[in-house]
């Protein structure tokens, strides 16, 4: 197997490798909607075309995303890499003062928002002269020309910002080499293989979310199970009905799991390690 270098080769090997078999399966707004790598890719080469030919991204500018969980998320991560751009994705539980903060800090070429954030979103586009596109217009057949790619593995691919507990939230910027090399040491430790199903409940706005099971799982080839946050209630449910192998909790998701009726008849044979 050709090592990887850049994010473009995870979805290329397999594109060419295992185009049917699933990579996230998103429950968004308590439906499943499944995409699979060849689906991954295509979405990913229509996003890096409308961002670049439509919404004028180039290498190097940051893009900022205001929303919950969605399988979009992850595509405009990896078109943004193909062109050497940059995912800011915002904290949707700041105040609104705080996310203009960290876009004067940034400051964007644009920002994306789901529905649920589209008011939020484009409100905040405004304050700071941008422009507001919806996620679901990021990808979807259309006449654009291919974007060129700009990868590299020393290009910045995503930053992200702290909480600011104890000040200013400062921004955390990662390569292209530091996100692949973070997912090598994780498929290491966890023994992730194609065969995993990850479910994904924290954030994809902090690291934990993002970078400690759902990329590696990606650059595993397994498939994601992605929440758009996390439900104890909904978690539970989706143990039983789609049988995921691996998750990951922290202390506060954990309690609140074990503290639901639900728990207590609750079947987790499935799960290999949390």
């Amino acid at each position: 197997m050709k090592p990887v270098l850049i994010l473009d080769d995870i979805l290329a090997r397999h594109q060419r490798e295992q185009p049917h078999a699933l990579a996230i399966r998103a429950i968004e707004s308590g439906a499943r909607r499944n995409l699979t790598y060849q689906g991954l890719a295509q979405r990913t080469a229509q996003a890096a075309a409308r961002l670049w030919h439509a919404w004028g991204v180039r290498a190097g500018d940051r893009v900022a995303y205001l929303g919950l969980n969605q399988a979009d998320q992850i595509v405009l991560l990896f078109a943004l890499a193909r062109l050497g751009a940059i995912l800011v994705p915002l904290n949707y539980r700041l105040a609104p003062p705080e996310w203009s903060a960290v876009l004067a800090d940034c400051t964007p070429r644009c920002l994306l928002h789901d529905a649920a954030w589209s008011g939020a979103g484009a409100a905040l586009a405004r304050q700071h002269g941008l422009a507001a596109h919806a996620l679901a217009t990021l990808a979807g057949p259309g006449v654009l020309p291919v974007a060129p790619r700009r990868a590299d593995p020393a290009a910045p691919a995503l930053l992200v910002y702290t909480s600011g507990t104890t000040g200013q939230p400062r921004g955390a910027l990662h390569t292209q080499a530091n996100l692949i090399a973070n997912m090598a040491a994780a498929l290491a430790v966890q023994e992730i293989t194609p065969s995993d199903l990850i479910a994904t409940v924290l954030p994809l706005f902090h690291v934990g979310g993002l970078c400690i099971q759902t990329l590696p799982a990606l650059c595993a080839g397994a498939a994601v199970l992605l929440h758009e946050r996390f439900d104890a209630g909904a978690l539970l449910a989706s143990l039983a009905q789609d049988r995921p192998t691996l998750t990951l909790q922290v202390p506060a998701t954990m309690k609140a799991l074990i503290e639901h009726p639900g728990w207590a008849g609750a079947d987790l044979s499935c799960l290999r390690a949390v």
